[in-house]
Parts: C-alpha cells; structure tokens; sequence
C-alpha cells in the first residue's frame, strides 16, 4: 500500500473497508513503536541528565578541590618567600662570620707574631741576665783565693740569682701561655 501521507482524500475515498483498516493497524503499530521509542529515548534523556547532573556535582567538588589547592599553593609560596628571606639572612650572616673568622685568623696570625718576638727578646733578656750573673759570679770567684771554696754566697751572688729566678719565672707563665717550652732547660 502507498504511503497514507501521500493519498488524497479521493484516493482514500476509493478505498475498500479492509485497506483502510489495514492502514489504520499499521497506523497504530507505527503510533506504538514510535512511543516505545519516544519512552526509551526519554528514559535514555533521564539517564543522560542524571549522569550530567552527578558530573556537574564532581566538577564542583573538583572546582572546589582546585580552590583549597590554591589556596594552599599561595600559603606555601608565602612560606617559600619567607624561608627564601630567612636563607638570604642566613648567608649573609655566614659571610659576615667567615670575613670576620678570617679578620680574626689574621689577628691571630699577627698576634702570633707579635707573642714571637716578644718571646725572642724575653728570651735574649733572659740570656743576658744568665751572662751577667755568670760574669757576676766569676768576678766573685776570681776576688776569693781558687783553693777557698766560697760556702756562702755573697750579697751580689745571692742578689744575681734572686734576679735569675725573677726573671726566669716572669717568662714562664708567657711562654706556657702560648704552648712553647721555655728556652732555659726549667721545666
């Protein structure tokens, strides 16, 4: 049978009972798959906004998730400006300390050699007053006859070696100050 949307009114007049009731059942049979698709593509448009809907719902937990993460991002970039400070300040003040280690380094070394010479003239000090007691002494022994051993010391003997003992204790105290061992064999 032709289609009904292309029959006129005149073809349809001229049809028998039988042919229109067939195409009125093929009517109705195309009315009701029509439906059942119309039910199932509705039933699938349900789906598909629920589906959307709980989409939508992730996306704005998501959005919110990327919020806080931002947020947090921004803390710890605050954090890392301030321990980017902090290290600056740190290095700097470890420069300072190493200029001022090696400031001091350099003190010391020229102390050292300030400690050394007067060392070296408490030494030569110490050798000239071990000579003059020494000349002292023979001087002495030379006035006394060779064969009289002097028991008692004279009064500039006993004055010489005072001197000695002064002096040699007054640089002992600087020469164990600075770890060297005095020069005069005293322990």
């Amino acid at each position: 049978m032709e289609n009904m949307e292309n029959m006129t009114e005149k073809e349809f007049s001229k049809l028998k009972r039988r042919d229109l009731l067939e195409l009125l059942l093929s009517q109705i049979q195309e009315d009701e798959r029509l439906e059942r698709r119309g039910a199932a593509m509705a039933a699938r448009i349900t789906k598909q906004e629920k589906s959307l809907t709980h989409l939508k719902e992730r996306l704005d937990e998501k959005d919110a998730q990327i919020e806080r993460l931002k947020n947090r991002l921004d803390e710890k970039d605050a954090q890392i400006v301030v321990l980017r400070d902090t290290l600056e300040r740190e290095r700097t003040s470890r420069r300072i300390e190493l200029n001022e280690a090696g400031s001091i380094a350099e003190a010391a070394l020229k102390l050292s050699g300030i400690f050394e010479a007067a060392q070296d003239a408490a030494d030569r000090y110490l050798e000239n007053v071990k000579l003059q007691a020494a000349e002292s002494l023979r001087e002495e022994a030379e006035g006394h006859p060779q064969d009289e051993s002097p028991r008692t010391p004279g009064r500039a003997g006993k004055e010489t070696r005072t001197a000695e003992r002064t002096e040699t204790e007054a640089a002992q105290p600087s020469a164990e100050a600075f770890g060297e061992v005095p020069t005069d064999g005293q322990g």
